[in-house]
């Protein structure tokens, strides 16, 4: 049975021959309602302020629970952004690779043609140089089977200058 401030207050005893003094008995008990209505008081109170406590504890365990859930999360995003960043960073090198490699290649390509061309322009200066060579053989060889003018050059030099 719950006792309440209000059944101490209220309670009345038997009288008996010899018994305890009503006014003593009466004040003991106003004493003992009022600390009992104190306490009463003061648990209600407690027993909210528990209940409000345990209602912020399960909102922090909830808040709690997000960020834990929220770390992993970010957790598992940094592990696969790091995954992919790390596959993107295979791929960019073997594709530099590859490009590297074509580089070499067209480069190499290049320098054969370039050779040919140099092999071929050194033959058409070869060819150029025999030619003029020849020529020039041939000039000299002219020019000493040619007879020796009498004149003097300046004359004939004169003489043209007129007719122009």
């Amino acid at each position: 049975m719950k006792l309440t401030p209000l059944d101490i207050r209220h309670k009345e005893f038997k009288r008996g021959m010899r018994g305890y003094a009503d006014v003593e008995v009466d004040e003991f008990l106003d004493e003992v309602a009022d600390e009992y209505e104190r306490l009463f008081k003061e648990n209600i109170d407690l027993n909210e302020r528990v209940e409000a406590l345990e209602e912020k504890i399960a909102a922090y365990k909830r808040i709690e629970e997000t960020l834990q859930k929220t770390l992993v999360s970010a957790q598992q995003s940094a592990e696969e952004l790091k995954a992919n960043a790390s596959k993107e960073s295979q791929l960019i090198l073997r594709d530099a690779e590859l490009k590297a490699r074509q580089m070499v290649s067209d480069l190499y390509s290049d320098r054969q043609s370039l050779e040919k061309q140099i092999q071929g322009l050194r033959g058409v200066e070869q060819d150029l140089r025999m030619r003029l060579r020849t020529m020039l053989q041939t000039f000299l060889k002219q020019l000493e089977d040619a007879p020796v003018a009498t004149e003097a050059p300046a004359d004939d030099f004169a003489h043209r200058a007129r007719a122009i």
